[in-house]
């Protein structure tokens, strides 16, 4: 019975010291840092090739040139201005004024510069479904920027030689005020005509 410990006694010190860590060797420490990485590695390439599937299935991939394409259409200012008699198909506020984007493949769907931009972020606003039904889905859509002679009416610019928007307006005197004529007395008692 000399390796056994008696049930009454208390261990020794020795027997109750934790066993020290004893340190890994350098190799088996850069095998697993390589093993994760590589792991790591798999993973950030699933996740890369799930979200370009996500987005291809979305009909997100060509979404940038679409924002090109109608930044490019928008910089016509022919073509702003109000569009009497048309409604937007999107919010249904008539008449639009703005840009009055048109779908292509589409007999009637108009919709304002607001609804465009909600499409060309991924989603078809479209209140009037019942009165004019049109598809859902946004590929499915193409939209240019439209003005017809009879409804449209242009927006007056400096560049179109409709002058300034607002002409600045003489300050009013008011009846209690100096006299503009520099006599000292009120405007009321002066040159006030009523």
């Amino acid at each position: 019975l000399k390796g056994k410990l008696n049930r009454g006694q208390p261990r020794s010190r020795s027997a109750m010291a934790p066993k020290a860590d004893v340190p890994k060797a350098g190799a088996e420490e850069d095998k697993a840092e390589a093993a994760k990485a590589a792991a790591r590695a798999e993973i950030e390439a699933k996740v890369k090739a799930a979200l370009e599937a996500r987005n291809a299935a979305e009909g997100k991939e060509g979404g940038e040139d679409k924002k090109v394409a109608a930044k490019k259409q928008t910089n016509d200012p022919s073509r702003f201005g109000t569009h009497h008699g048309i409604t937007c198909d999107g919010c249904e506020v008539g008449p639009i004024i703005g840009y009055r984007w048109r779908c292509t493949m589409c007999k009637n769907h108009d919709l304002c510069e607001d609804c465009h931009n909600t499409f060309l972020d991924g989603k078809l606003n479209h209140g009037l479904q019942r009165k004019n039904p049109v598809s859902q889905r946004l590929e499915d859509h193409e939209f240019s920027t439209v003005a017809e002679p009879g409804s449209f009416a242009a927006m007056k610019t400096a560049e179109a030689g409709g002058g300034a928007a607002t002409a600045p307006k003489e300050k009013k005197v008011k009846p209690n005020e100096p006299c503009p004529c520099n006599s000292g007395k009120k405007f009321k008692k002066c040159c006030f005509k009523p």
